[in-house]
């Protein structure tokens, strides 16, 4: 399996995202405007939104982090060994 920074390279600036990875930034800037929903006038909160989107659509480090948190779909179900760690029968 690959690792976020090595995947960084596979992400290029304004790629699409796909509707997992879209559905993970809607999330994640509706939390983070939340604080703002009391104080700021709908129309800031739509502006702030529009460019969280942007930066996430346009830079490629931001958009391979998207990439690697996206949930993965798997062939198989399988155990993973983690060094260090007792394995439990």
């Amino acid at each position: 399996m690959s690792q976020p920074a090595e995947r960084a390279g596979e992400a290029e600036a304004g790629a699409e995202l796909d509707a997992v990875e879209e559905s993970l930034v809607e999330a994640a800037i509706a939390e983070a405007l939340a604080p703002y929903r009391a104080t700021l006038a709908p129309q800031d909160l739509a502006w702030m939104r529009e460019r969280l989107l942007e930066g996430v659509r346009e830079d490629a480090s931001l958009h391979a982090i998207v990439r690697a948190a996206a949930p993965r779909d798997v062939d198989q179900s399988g155990e993973v060994v983690r060094a260090g760690k007792p394995r439990d029968r």
